[in-house]
C-alpha cells in the first residue's frame, strides 16, 4: 500500500508539473504576443517577378506583361523594419510550358521571419513562341537624294549580312537589314555609322525582333555630275527708294538652279545667275515679285521653273520732329460751364517716317484736352493728347508739358483766357 500511495504522489506531483510547465507556456506565448503582435503589411516597393522560359523560347507579349507585383507579408511585428523587396523573389515559373498563351500562378518566397500572406497580381498570362534566327543581307534606303549636280558611284559597307533574331513568325517577315542614308547636299566621298532596320517586303520595319550587328559602317562615293551645273541665284535690284525709306530684309526662293548643260560645256562656268531687274523706284511698302532667272550658259537648260518669288521689306527712316506753340484745343464742354486752361500751348515731340514728318507743318497738328468726366466747378489737371497719332499709327508722341491745370466754374467768362471749343 506504501508502495502505491508513493507511486500515486509521484504520478500527481508530475501532472501538476506539465500543468504549470503547459500553463507557463501558454503565459509566455501570450505575454510574447503582446510584446511582439503578428500583424500582415504591404511591402512599400512593388517586388520584380522573374519570368523565365525554356530554352528555346521567347516571351511575345512582353512589352503587355506586368512585370512587378506587390506583396503582401505576415509576420512579427518586429520583422516588419528589417525586410525590404530584396528578401522576396517572385517568380512566375515557366517550366515546361511550351508554345502558345498560358496562365502561370505567381509565388513568392521571403527570406526570413515572415510568411508571403498574398500577391497582387496572383497570376499573368505569358505568349510563349519558338526562337529563330537568320542571315539577311545589308541594303543601303536613301532618304534623302544628293544634290541634281552629284552623282552617286556607289555605296559600300563594311559587312554584307545582318542576323536578326527573335519570335520565329517575326524572324520570317524580315528581307533585308535596311541602313537608312542621308545624302542631302553631299557632293564627294562620305562615310558615316549608321543603325539598321529590319523590313519586310514592303519595306516597313519589323518589330519585336533584335539585329546584330546594329550599326554598319557605310561608305557612299558621289561625284560631280558632267551633264548639270549648279547655279546660285542673286536678285538684280535697280532703281533708288525715295528719300526717307530704306531695304530691310530681302528673302527668295529657290536660292539655288540647276541647268542641264549642253554638249559643248564652255571649260569655264559662271556659278552665279541674276534675276531679271527689280525696279525700286517709288517703293514705300513691302512688296513680292516674281522674276524669271536669267542664265548666263548659252543652251543650258533649267531642270526646275526658272521663276523666282522675291519678298523685299522696305523700311521707313525714323526720324524725330518737335512742334512748338501748338495751341490746346477743349473737347467735351457742358453748358452752364467755362473752362480755362493753363498752359494754352504745348510742344508736341513726333516720332515717325522721315518721309511723312518732313511733309507736316504746323497748323496740321493738334492738341487736345477732354472735359467730358468733369461735370462741376474746381480745378483739374487733365492729359493733353494729340490726334494725329489715333490717324497714324506709325507716329508716336511725347507732348510736353503732358498735363493742363483747367479750372472750371460756373457762369461766362472773357473767351480770351478759355481753350477753343471742338
Amino acid at each position: 500500500m506504501q508502495q502505491q500511495s508513493r507511486q500515486q504522489t509521484i504520478v500527481n506531483n508530475l501532472f501538476w508539473f506539465f500543468g504549470c510547465l503547459a500553463l507557463a507556456f501558454v503565459v509566455w506565448v501570450i505575454a510574447f504576443l503582446q510584446h511582439d503582435p503578428i500583424i500582415e503589411w504591404r511591402l512599400t516597393e512593388r517586388v520584380p517577378i522573374r519570368v523565365e522560359p525554356d530554352d528555346g523560347l521567347i516571351i511575345t507579349n512582353d512589352n503587355s506583361l506586368t512585370n512587378t507585383a506587390s506583396v503582401y507579408l505576415q509576420g512579427p511585428e518586429s520583422t516588419r523594419p528589417l525586410l525590404t523587396t530584396d528578401d522576396v523573389v517572385v517568380v512566375a515559373n515557366l517550366s515546361g510550358l511550351t508554345t502558345g498563351t498560358h496562365i502561370v500562378p505567381l509565388t513568392a518566397t521571403v527570406a526570413r521571419g515572415a510568411r508571403v500572406a498574398n500577391i497582387s497580381p496572383s497570376q499573368i498570362t505569358v505568349t510563349l513562341e519558338l526562337q529563330s534566327a537568320q542571315f539577311v543581307p545589308i541594303r543601303e534606303r536613301i532618304t534623302s537624294s544628293p544634290p541634281p549636280d552629284a552623282e552617286i558611284v556607289g555605296i559600300t559597307f563594311d559587312v554584307l549580312q545582318a542576323e536578326v533574331r527573335g519570335p520565329e513568325s517575326a524572324v520570317a517577315q524580315v528581307v533585308a537589314a535596311e541602313a537608312p542614308l542621308n545624302l542631302a547636299n553631299q557632293r564627294a566621298a562620305y562615310t558615316t555609322d549608321i543603325r539598321l532596320v529590319p523590313v519586310n517586303v514592303d519595306g516597313d520595319e519589323v518589330d519585336g525582333v533584335t539585329i546584330m550587328p546594329q550599326t554598319v559602317h557605310v561608305t557612299a562615293n558621289l561625284r560631280q555630275s558632267d551633264s548639270i551645273w549648279e547655279l546660285n541665284v542673286r536678285p538684280q535690284l535697280i532703281g533708288e527708294l525715295p528719300e526717307g525709306y530704306f531695304l530691310g530684309s530681302i528673302d527668295y526662293s529657290p536660292q539655288i538652279l540647276y541647268v542641264s548643260l549642253p554638249s559643248n560645256v564652255p571649260e569655264e562656268l559662271p556659278d552665279t545667275a541674276f534675276t531679271e531687274p527689280i525696279n525700286l523706284d517709288n517703293r514705300i511698302s513691302d512688296f513680292v515679285e516674281i522674276v524669271d532667272v536669267e542664265i548666263p550658259i548659252v543652251g543650258a537648260v533649267p531642270m526646275s521653273s526658272q521663276q523666282v518669288t522675291i519678298s523685299i521689306t522696305v523700311t521707313a527712316q525714323i526720324v524725330t520732329r518737335q512742334f512748338d506753340a501748338v495751341p490746346i484745343e477743349l473737347t467735351g464742354r457742358r453748358q452752364g460751364l467755362t473752362y480755362a486752361v493753363e498752359p494754352q500751348t504745348v510742344s508736341v515731340i513726333l516720332t515717325g517716317p522721315q518721309s511723312f514728318l518732313n511733309s507736316l507743318e504746323a497748323d496740321d497738328l493738334r492738341a487736345a484736352v477732354d472735359l467730358g468726366a468733369i461735370s462741376e466747378a474746381g480745378t483739374y489737371r487733365v492729359t493733353v493728347t494729340t490726334p494725329i497719332t489715333e490717324a497714324n499709327a506709325a507716329l508716336s508722341a511725347s507732348i510736353l508739358p503732358a498735363e493742363a491745370v483747367v479750372t472750371v466754374t460756373s457762369g461766362a467768362a472773357p473767351k480770351a483766357i478759355f481753350g477753343t471749343d471742338q
